[in-house]
């Protein structure tokens, strides 16, 4: 069975609230309650599990995206420790030195507390030249190859444009969502259905926790978890 669109979405949200044909609430209406509950949705899948949508991005300092926007920007010369942003990053996650190498190196996060007691420290510096800028310090000794982890953006679904299999799974959130802003709207009870969306809430919670504890330690032959992780794909140093 095909994952739900926006429109199927708005069309269970107006089944459960009991306005399947009232036009109190109009589908363009019912879409932005869909989207608002799946987005809601989406950050409580990233809360119990920041792997669902982590996503890798290569760069490498100096820069030639950057550059490209400096020069366009007519600023001159990029920082040679200055890095763009993906276009669609919502939060950093983590970011890696030479990310080919057997094992690579985390570059942890700046604090002015801890600025000398690390090799490598990043943060995000805002916007420049249309682009957000993630800066490696110390400058001196950035250049190199790096892949940063990220979560992307929210993208609001469209009454034709399908969810994911990871938030198909727990759709009654979403329908159950609008339903209450339809019933919020009319000025009906809406307690039933907030019922019904806290506990598809503690699901999503409870799935995370209850994830096949095989699945977490390693592969399918049995292999540990350092050689079929993710974030580490090389060879366990000790």
């Amino acid at each position: 069975m095909a994952n739900s669109t926006g429109q199927n979405l708005v069309d269970l949200a107006r089944e459960v609230s009991g306005y399947q044909v009232s036009q109190a609430v109009t589908d363009a209406e019912v879409l932005v309650y869909v989207n608002e509950h799946t987005k809601k949705l989406y950050d409580l899948i990233n809360e119990q599990d920041e792997s669902v949508y982590s996503t890798p991005y290569l760069f490498s300092l100096p820069d030639p995206v950057l550059q490209t926007a400096y020069t366009a920007a007519s600023l001159g010369t990029a920082p040679v420790n200055f890095a763009a942003l993906p276009d669609d990053c919502d939060r950093i996650q983590g970011l890696d030195y030479q990310p080919a190498a057997p094992r690579p190196i985390t570059v942890h996060p700046f604090t002015f507390v801890n600025r000398n007691d690390g090799w490598f420290l990043y943060k995000a510096m805002g916007r420049i030249a249309g682009k957000e800028i993630l800066q490696v310090i110390p400058a001196a000794t950035s250049a190199g190859p790096y892949q940063l982890w990220y979560i992307q953006q929210f993208v609001p679904l469209t009454l034709i444009t399908a969810l994911d299999n990871n938030m198909q799974r727990y759709q009654p959130y979403i329908y159950y969502g609008a339903g209450i802003d339809i019933l919020d709207k009319v000025k009906r009870d809406s307690s039933q259905l907030t019922r019904k969306q806290q506990a598809e809430a503690k699901r999503v919670a409870t799935m995370a926790q209850n994830r096949d504890s095989g699945a977490e330690q390693g592969g399918t032959e049995g292999g540990n978890r350092d050689s079929n992780w993710p974030y580490f794909s090389g060879p366990r140093l000790f």
